[in-house]
């Protein structure tokens, strides 16, 4: 309810066969301005790497390249759907390390997910963990998808 002070909503916009998930929000401003409201509209999706390395993430089935989100070590990037008529899923490889990873991941279910991405070098495969959430605020974004080193690596590797 917007009149409580935020009210968040989502809504698609598909150009060119690519569909841009937003987000809006509202914000009832402080002193002066209390009868404004200030409103801010955002990619749905941020993909926050919190890996020690570049990553890339597309969507599954995009065989270019080109079309993927390159995401630095430390930052984030955003993230839209590129073929409107594909399945929604995410792929991720880490950049000239890693090949894409095997099958997409659903972004729009909250939850935690490790991922094997296989060696690009044909050496031993990396496990990263991605967690998909609600997002903080901070985030700029509706839903945050964390890539984060996963902590019981060894583990999934031997079993």
């Amino acid at each position: 309810d917007i009149s409580k002070g935020v009210d968040k909503g989502i809504f698609q916009i598909t150009k060119d066969n690519h569909i841009y998930d937003l987000t809006i929000s509202s914000k009832k401003m402080p002193g002066l301005f209390a009868q404004s409201k200030a409103l801010t509209v955002a990619a749905r999706y941020a993909v926050l790497n919190c890996l020690g390395e570049e990553v890339l993430v597309k969507q599954e089935g995009v065989e270019d390249d080109f079309d993927a989100v390159r995401v630095r070590p430390n930052s984030r990037g955003t993230f839209h759907w590129m073929e409107k008529d594909m399945p929604q899923l995410l792929v991720v490889k880490m950049r000239n390390k890693t090949q894409w990873c095997y099958g997409g991941l659903r972004i729009d279910q909250v939850g935690t997910t490790p991922l094997l991405l296989p060696s690009a070098r044909g050496g031993r495969p990396i496990v990263i963990r991605v967690e998909v959430r609600l997002a903080a605020g901070a985030e700029g974004c509706a839903v945050a998808v964390v890539l984060t080193r996963s902590a019981h690596e060894g583990e999934w590797l031997a079993g």
